[in-house]
């Protein structure tokens, strides 16, 4: 049982390594530009350019295994073409070896390139999570309620610096808000800046005449805080969530990946704190404060590495999740656009012609075996942990 169990592992890390490597050299593997090519005095790599390759009488060239990129259109095949269809390519290299979809595009270039997107999209979504959920969840358990304490003005000066940092966070490119533009948001964004610095104006004089208010100091409840503002986040559905903001938010894979990102956080956060919460209290940990360390040598030092190995298991189940999130948003039509490939742009596009069994059958199978891997892989992990 446990020989048929490493088996089933080591496939499992065999078919993402194999995907990670699909994605990465996707436009070497597959793409109808040239990979080498050699004019009279120079040497060219036409696959790095971006846009329409215009043909040139090359000397010599080196053309990829698979002559089809991800944008290539057949124009005068408008019925897909089945892998077993009688195609009318000659040559071994140019045939169809998966098929064509409904717009005449390659069935396997599209796997290919959805590889990449589904390797990015999960790997980038997941190191934000990570992030966001290592400090939420550490901060919470280490610090708790009673141990920040701020006077009043610094206390106005860090929430002003919150709210002014929300508001620059809705100008950063590539994420544009949908049907309105930054010269519509500047002027909202301009009054509340100029109101911000009255606040802070108004508090200056108020600790000037008041000189016990500026004194006074009072216990931050982080910990109670960040809390709610879990519990918050995880009332709400992700899926829909996700959905609603890929809506309101235009972008490439980068903002596809903030989305999903920000909101895909919360379980490392509750995990990370419940391993801090038990390793704080620890002998060790007494010795380092007694010794004089810093908290956050403590924290990243000592507790870090030692509450690391149980956000693993979150973060390959989270991987999953990423993928299979971005593959359904894509399916509706919110993901990505329609220059990039998808898997789940690809099972979208099957609902045109449904006897195109195989436009349907390989990114679904594709999807499938992605998402038991890396189902595999955490489960792997959580029996580790738990012998």
């Amino acid at each position: 049982m446990k020989k048929a169990n490493f088996h089933t592992l080591s496939l499992a890390y065999l078919y993402l390594g194999l995907m990670a490597v699909l994605g990465i050299l996707a436009p070497i593997l597959a793409n109808d530009k040239p990979l080498i090519a050699k004019s009279e005095n120079a040497w060219h790599f036409p696959f790095l350019r971006e846009g329409l390759y215009e043909k040139s009488d090359y000397h010599w060239q080196l053309n990829p295994p698979i002559p089809y990129g991800e944008g290539s259109l057949e124009y005068a095949q408008s019925d897909a073409i089945s892998p077993f269809d009688d195609q009318s390519k000659k040559a071994w290299n140019q045939r169809h070896w998966l098929g064509t979809d409904q717009l005449g595009r390659d069935v396997l270039t599209q796997l290919i390139y959805g590889c990449r997107t589904a390797f990015w999209v999960g790997l980038g979504s997941m190191l934000i999570a990570f992030i966001i959920g290592i400090a939420v969840g550490g901060f919470s358990a280490y610090l708790g309620d009673g141990q920040l304490s701020y006077t009043w003005p610094k206390y106005l000066f860090f929430l002003l610096l919150g709210i002014l940092s929300i508001i620059a966070f809705t100008l950063i490119p590539p994420y544009q808000v949908k049907g309105v533009s930054t010269s519509q948001l500047l002027s909202p964004i301009l009054s509340i800046c100029l109101l911000i610095v009255l606040l802070l104006l108004i508090a200056r004089l108020l600790f000037k005449r008041y000189s016990d208010i500026k004194s006074k100091q009072f216990n931050l409840p982080l910990d109670l805080f960040l809390n709610r503002l879990i519990e918050l986040i995880d009332s709400l559905p992700s899926l829909l969530l996700v959905i609603a903001l890929s809506a309101l938010i235009q972008g490439g894979v980068a903002s596809l990946i903030l989305i999903i990102g920000l909101t895909a956080w919360t379980g490392i956060a509750k995990l990370f704190r419940a391993e801090v919460l038990k390793i704080k209290n620890s002998p060790f940990i007494s010795s380092a404060q007694s010794l004089g360390f810093g908290n956050s040598r403590i924290l990243f030092k000592h507790i870090l590495p030692n509450a690391l190995p149980s956000v693993t298991v979150a973060i390959s189940f989270g991987v999953s999740s990423a993928i299979l999130a971005e593959s359904s948003l894509s399916f509706l039509g919110l993901g990505l656009s329609g220059a990039q490939a998808s898997w789940g742009a690809m099972i979208a596009s099957a609902r045109v012609d449904l006897e195109a069994w195989w436009v349907l059958l390989f990114p679904a199978l594709a999807i499938f075996l992605t998402l038991l891997s890396c189902h595999t892989i955490g489960k792997s992990i959580m029996k580790q942990q738990h012998t």
